[in-house]
């Protein structure tokens, strides 16, 4: 029996998440299921051991012990969804910009648009600098979080001059933070994954830890999650990395919308430490993709050649239908 669970981080301070090929005056939102599970496994290979780690990941050559989707915003009882990335249902007239603008949407409105619409689209109800599209039953404050640039001082190691660099960083505001769905196979691996998620907020998620930066609480929830059976669409809340080619060719049949995402970055081990992974593409969240809701994707080992341990990164799919 599937046991999921709703779990929500409020953050104590700053969290800062970056991406390779971005200057660290920016940063992201959410955090991807493919970053959130690597953190997760990093941690679980220092808090218990190594081979501890090796077992749960073997389970995913027959099975899949551990699902989970990005963690995406929320305020108070209002979680945020991913706009999904097809042709609304919504008559947007003159504020097609401001639509095109919205990244997320609230729950309620989520639930309309993958139900069909129509919709009108409401302006009065945009927050967060018109990327959050609320429903009027919705009770948010009108900013979720902030986002800035800290300046940051180095030194020149041989001159020891000094330079002003910038760092991006998002605050959020008070009973905000991100949320995420999971899925476990058995109570025991739920107990060691919330066990890992407590240590983690202790020692923080994201860039800029050593500054106290991605420190967060933790609550969670039962919740009840729709199965996306009986569809030909879904749109993903996790990127996908499909298994073959075959799967992927049913992923693109007929009217579909997505969104392609190089991931890349650096190993966090100790054995593979200054070495980059390699590259793959993913579908993002909010990719709207064909299926019956089967489960899609993988984990890829993106290990180089130089490490002398797979290096695996999560691309399972999490549908919903629309």
């Amino acid at each position: 029996m599937s046991i999921y669970v709703t779990y929500y981080l409020n953050f104590r301070a700053s969290f800062h998440l970056g991406r390779r090929g971005v200057g660290l005056e920016t940063t992201e939102i959410s955090i991807p299921a493919d970053t959130l599970f690597s953190a997760l496994c990093q941690m679980w290979r220092t808090f218990y051991e190594e081979q501890s780690l090796t077992d749960f990941l073997t389970q995913y050559e027959t099975d899949t012990p551990f699902l989970l989707t990005s963690a995406f915003p929320f305020a108070g009882n209002t979680r945020f969804f991913p706009k999904p990335l097809i042709d609304l249902n919504v008559n947007a007239g003159a504020d097609l910009k401001k639509l095109k603008r919205v990244r997320y949407l609230s729950e309620r409105r989520f639930g309309q648009i993958i139900n069909g619409g129509p919709i009108a689209f409401d302006t009065d109800n945009l927050i967060n600098d018109g990327q959050l599209w609320i429903h009027d039953d919705d009770k948010c404050p009108s900013a979720v979080w902030n986002t800035e640039r800290r300046p940051r001082v180095t030194l020149d190691r041989q001159s020891f001059a000094s330079e002003i660099w910038h760092l991006g960083a998002v605050k959020f505001h008070e009973n905000c933070g991100l949320w995420f769905d999971a899925k476990f196979d058995t109570h025991k691996t739920k107990e060691q994954v919330e066990t890992i998620l407590r240590v983690l907020g202790d020692t923080g998620i994201g860039g800029e830890r050593s500054a106290g930066f991605g420190l967060f609480d933790l609550r969670c929830q039962a919740t009840v999650v729709e199965s996306a059976q009986g569809t030909c669409r879904f749109v993903t809340l996790s990127p996908i990395c499909p298994r073959d080619a075959a799967e992927l060719d049913q992923l693109l049949d007929g009217d579909v919308g997505y969104t392609l995402e190089e991931r890349s970055g650096w190993i966090g081990s100790a054995e593979g430490s200054g070495q980059q992974r390699q590259k793959v593409m993913v579908f993002a969240e909010g990719s709207v993709l064909s299926g019956s809701g089967k489960q899609v994707g993988r984990l890829i080992d993106l290990k180089p050649s130089a490490c002398p341990h797979p290096v695996w990164r999560y691309g399972y799919g999490w549908p919903i239908k629309i």
